[in-house]
């Protein structure tokens, strides 16, 4: 049985549409109507400061909240009775062939795969169980069986061998009652019950080995998680490391803790696995740069650098080269606007020199 894992929600969308507002009205207020392009000092365009109409690809991002840890948990334990004897210590990493806990002193050992153990496998038995107890065999060391999808008498043989360096009785059959099947190996996150406890379904909870960061993002904003993309991620003590997108999962919905009728919320649970440089970083809240947009191979300028034009729209003040005085007004049309920057189509070229007003 899973748990979900303590996960903030999103908060905070990036790129204002209100900032680029203010700040064309605040261009507008210097070359409104009733202003030509011209500065009241003729000497004083050689003061301003320019920038340089680039051709880049803009790329919008949204920041959404998440939280660091090893992601969800699961409960494992057992149906067979019996009193719990030992637990592995809270952040220890089980591996193939090696004990998740013990009942009664009698281990049930973790087996890599993707099927769980459902029955009892002995001499006869067929199927695709049978191909992945004997691949884990094979992986532990044991060998003198065909690894195929019969449980034969060389299968047992093995299966006796590593029942006797388990220390469990010598049956040369496996059942449910030895083993755990799981995709990968497992980080021991909480005890469940203490020792001496009588044994149950609800023992040990364990976690993947593998920190990640989980971000529940609202439905609505689903398009923005993309498996493989490269995020950037800013950890609890204010570093930025990057991160991959590694799995999007399909739609949850919860209910509000104030149990009101109608007040479920729908989210999509997102995994970002970190790259090198967050081996240290505490577990906790963190922010997520999801890309939400992006366009490719446009001319940009400051944000800063557009006018607010009498007859309406946008222009910039393009300075010749080598040229004396106040430059020339040239109407644009915008586009996206991204860190600062904004993109833009008219009679401009890549390189052209602009007047960004202080």
């Amino acid at each position: 049985m899973k748990r979900p894992g303590g996960r903030a929600r999103r908060a905070v969308v990036a790129a204002s549409a209100t900032a680029v507002a203010l700040l064309a009205a605040s261009a507008f207020a210097l070359w409104g109507p009733g202003r030509d392009a011209e500065p009241d000092d003729p000497g004083a365009t050689a003061a301003r400061e320019t920038a340089t109409v680039t051709r880049e690809t803009l790329v919008e991002r949204t920041s959404e909240n998440g939280t660091l840890g090893y992601g969800e948990t699961a409960v494992h334990g057992t149906e067979g009775g019996g009193t719990v004897t030992w637990l592995p210590d809270v952040g220890t990493v089980v591996g193939r062939g090696e004990p998740l806990f013990r009942v009664d002193e009698r281990p049930v050992v973790l087996l890599v795969g993707d099927l769980p153990m459902y029955r009892e496998l002995g001499p006869g038995s067929r199927g695709e169980d049978v191909r992945q107890l004997e691949a884990n065999l094979a992986a532990l060391g044991y060998g003198g069986f065909t690894q195929d999808d019969r449980f034969t008498d060389q299968t047992s043989a093995a299966v006796r061998q590593w029942q006797k360096d388990l220390g469990v009785e010598r049956t040369g059959r496996v059942g449910p009652d030895l083993v755990l099947v799981q995709p990968g190996p497992l980080r021991v996150a909480e005890h469940e019950v203490p020792l001496g406890a009588p044994a149950g379904p609800e023992l040990v909870a364990t976690t993947g080995t593998e920190r990640s960061v989980v971000v529940d993002l609202d439905l609505d904003r689903r398009q923005v998680a993309v498996e493989g993309a490269t995020v950037s991620v800013r950890l609890p003590d204010g570093t930025t490391v990057d991160g991959t997108v590694t799995a999007v999962g399909p739609p949850e919905t919860s209910e509000d803790p104030s149990g009101v009728p109608g007040s479920e919320s729908t989210t999509v649970p997102v995994t970002v696995v970190l790259v090198d440089g967050a081996d240290a970083a505490e577990d906790g809240p963190v922010k997520v740069e999801l890309v939400s947009a992006e366009r490719a191979d446009v001319l940009t300028v400051p944000v800063a650098a557009l006018l607010a034009l009498a007859e309406g729209g946008y222009g910039v003040e393009v300075v010749d080269d080598g040229a004396s005085g106040p430059g020339r007004i040239v109407a644009v049309g915008t586009g996206m606007f991204a860190d600062g920057r904004v993109e833009v189509t008219g009679e401009l070229a890549e390189g052209d020199t602009v007047v960004v007003p202080s």
